[in-house]
């Protein structure tokens, strides 16, 4: 903040701390704010005489204020000092609550009209739908992946990630438990949701090795089976993906594997959960607390038998 806009502040704040009863009135208008704080309170130390902290409010208007975007930022600015109640300062003589309501308000009003008359939602940039080759081109010198763009918008409704298979670098994929390279999917309208990730860090560094490096599926509402790491292709299919736990053990997965407490596992229940870091269980929540976001994906759907 500089040092003209927190003069401003104080001034103003302090000019709150009138008793009068035109300051008790909800609501006060801009004229009689201008009046009663402005020219009684503030004005008598930032008028263009003295400019007490470089600031005037001689001519100050809060109706032609609030339409111009730097003074409208201070006038915010206020309005949040008046709201938390942090001007005046401690020790200073405090406006009541009815007075502190009335002058927010007031500022509020004038600043919500302004903004609905002349809206200024900053720069737009232009979008730009990538084509097939180009959208290939990216995904490749993004994550150093290869994709089929030949499919892409097309009839393609899921999409399959496969894991990298080394078993000298990862010699868990020596055991024949699976059929190795891990494969995942989901369907198109999953992979698009705003809370599916391909990530390439966590806790602001990149990924390690462990965590599934250079990258790796998130999907938050769907249990870990589904957030395959260490991605080196992605294909768009016509048909569901053969994922490898639904494949290897289908009476236990299936292709959804939403978070779900009313479907347990064959072998164990999936009602309760126990978090790191908590003493003890507590209630799974359906899509692990995430119904509002992705509920609509499945309208419809039988979740017992997409499960």
């Amino acid at each position: 903040m500089t040092a003209k806009r927190g003069v401003f502040l104080a001034g103003f704040a302090l000019a709150a701390t009138s008793g009068t009863s035109a300051l008790a009135q909800t609501p006060i208008s801009p004229a009689a704010l201008e009046r009663t704080v402005l020219e009684d309170y503030c004005v008598s130390c930032h008028n263009d005489s003295q400019l007490t902290g470089g600031l005037s409010l001689e001519r100050i208007d809060l109706s032609r204020l609030a339409a111009n975007a730097e003074d409208s930022e201070v006038w915010e600015k206020v309005v949040r000092k008046l709201r938390t109640r942090a001007m005046p300062p401690p020790g200073r003589q405090r406006p009541s609550e009815q007075e502190y309501e009335s002058v927010a308000t007031c500022v509020e009003t004038v600043l919500d009209a302004a903004a609905a008359a002349a809206p200024n939602p900053g720069r737009r940039p232009a979008v730009h739908r990538l084509n097939r080759a180009e959208y290939t081109n990216a995904i490749r010198d993004l994550f150093a992946l290869e994709v089929d763009g030949t499919v892409l918008l097309g009839s393609a409704r899921d999409v399959e990630f496969k894991t990298l298979h080394d078993p000298e670098r990862m010699p868990g994929q020596r055991s024949m438990m699976l059929d190795w390279p891990y494969v995942e999917g989901l369907r198109l309208d999953e992979a698009r949701h705003p809370l599916t990730t391909l990530a390439t860090g966590v806790y602001g560094q990149d990924l390690p090795n462990q965590n599934g490096a250079p990258i790796r599926l998130v999907v938050p509402w769907q249990y870990g089976s589904k957030s395959i790491k260490s991605i080196v292709s992605m294909t768009f299919m016509e048909q569901e993906p053969d994922c490898t736990w639904k494949r290897a053990a289908p009476n236990e997965y299936g292709f959804y594997a939403n978070v779900n407490p009313e479907v347990d596992h064959p072998r164990w229940s999936q009602a309760q959960e126990w978090r790191l870091g908590e003493p003890g269980r507590r209630e799974t929540l359906l899509f692990n607390g995430y119904v509002d976001q992705v509920a609509g994906l499945y309208a419809g759907m039988d979740l017992r038998v997409n499960y």
